[in-house]
């Protein structure tokens, strides 16, 4: 139960950044990404952070 809530609490955190992007200055923005590719750590944030990229 506890590595579960580790989980979402992470999720929670992520996905947080990722909305966050919007509110970063323009040149600021692909160096976040890539931060964020470095933090994924399953295939689904992985390819949440791809879908976010190509948009």
């Amino acid at each position: 139960m506890r590595a579960w809530l580790r989980y979402t609490d992470f999720a929670e955190a992520f996905i947080r950044m990722l909305m966050a992007l919007q509110f970063l200055p323009a040149p600021h923005i692909p160096r976040a990404i890539e931060t964020l590719e470095l933090r994924a750590t399953t295939d689904a944030t992985h390819r949440l952070v791809a879908y976010i990229n190509r948009q």
